[in-house]
């Protein structure tokens, strides 16, 4: 095919094309949390069913009802016993799920228990909702509860930070909280009022990466509190959950957008478009290296790959995408070249076609994806 009609046949590529969604069994289960757990499945959490799921990389599916009714479990993770830890918002209490399936339930609780992160201390440190305190279990079940400063705060997101400390979104009060091993509370406020963060994550960098999902923006936080905001593309798309990604970038909900983003430590942003109305929610990195999300109205557990952000069609390992490249691509197309001609720029297993060759172009045109 010659230079000028592949170049004159660049469209803008669907990212959907990198999404693949799996339906959820129990109708109308809304999805909630979701964490890898030491058995390399996806277990994610159902609240209105009052259950949790397993499912493995090829998208099959196990659903075990909680023990208590009406416990509407939200977020999960697993723990330093390799097992999986449940928030029960409305049932008021934590459960520890075995790889294997069981089930034990501790608590009650003080207030509602949102999300739930894994400590370097080895306990379990959760948010609860509608008291503003931070919650720690110890493996064995032992409970701690400690309030914060701000009253009516409506902590969400936690997350273990690099410096070893727990963090946390504080949703009402515009500002981000570390809480110490020990339980020393420190507040920062955000600069924007009603920002709304909502989650946090510690990312390739070291530093706090957090959602506003009122600010429609990603914010940037170091360990001494110092502040950096982006701005996300489509407007009013509500970011909430975060992770950092294999790829070395943050990887973020758009829960009215109806998107997953993915945004470099400088900044620049990629979108992927799901089902419509599918209101993605949480968000975790997969044994396979892929991004793996619920969607809370779409009833479905989603996957993204990670691998397919490569620049493709940089062969000169530059971060960019020149002619040279490009014509280095047609050559291999038309078998006067080898694959090897363009190392790096060929995702792994992917054919040499047409498809790709506009995913290259499009790369010259706009740039690597973080270049």
């Amino acid at each position: 095919m010659p230079v000028a009609l592949i170049i004159a046949a660049v469209v803008a590529l669907d990212p959907a094309a990198w999404v693949t969604e799996f339906p959820v069994p129990t109708a109308g289960s809304a999805p909630r949390g979701i964490a890898r757990g030491s058995d390399d499945n996806l277990w994610f959490t159902q609240l209105n069913s009052s259950s949790f799921g397993r499912m493995t990389v090829a998208g099959a599916v196990t659903e075990h009802l909680l023990p208590s009714e009406h416990s509407g479990p939200i977020g999960i993770t697993t723990g330093a016993d390799g097992n999986l830890w449940v928030a029960e918002f409305d049932g008021h209490r934590i459960a520890r799920i075995t790889p294997s399936g069981g089930i034990h339930e501790f608590g009650p609780t003080h207030g509602k228990p949102f999300f739930i992160a894994s400590g370097a201390d080895g306990n379990l440190w959760f948010t609860e909702l509608d008291t503003g305190e931070i919650g720690r279990i110890s493996v064995a079940g032992s409970l701690a509860e400690f309030a914060l400063p701000t009253r009516d705060a409506q902590p969400i997101g936690i997350a273990l930070g690099a410096d070893h400390n727990i963090w946390f979104a504080e949703f009402a009060a515009n500002q981000i909280g570390r809480i110490t091993l020990d339980g020393v509370v420190t507040e920062f406020a955000l600069p924007h009022e009603a920002s709304g963060p909502r989650a946090v994550t510690s990312g390739p960098d070291s530093n706090l990466w957090f959602s506003e999902e009122f600010g429609n923006r990603i914010g940037r936080m170091t360990l001494d509190g110092e502040v950096r905001e982006f701005e996300v593309p489509t407007a009013d798309s509500h970011p909430r959950s975060i992770v950092s990604g294999p790829d070395g970038s943050l990887w973020f909900t758009e829960f009215a957008g109806d998107q997953i983003g993915r945004m470099t430590t400088s900044g620049d942003v990629l979108e992927f478009a799901l089902t419509p109305f599918s209101r993605p929610i949480d968000i975790t990195v997969g044994p396979d290296g892929n991004l793996w999300f619920t969607e809370g109205d779409g009833n479905r557990i989603g996957r993204v790959s990670a691998q397919r952000t490569t620049c493709v069609g940089d062969c000169g390992g530059t971060s960019t995408v020149v002619i040279s490249d490009l014509l280095t691509l047609v050559n291999i197309v038309l078998g006067n070249a080898e694959p090897s001609a363009c190392p790096g720029g060929i995702p792994s297993s992917a054919p040499v076609d047409v498809v790709l060759i506009l995913q290259a172009v499009g790369n010259a045109l706009n740039g690597c994806p973080g270049g």
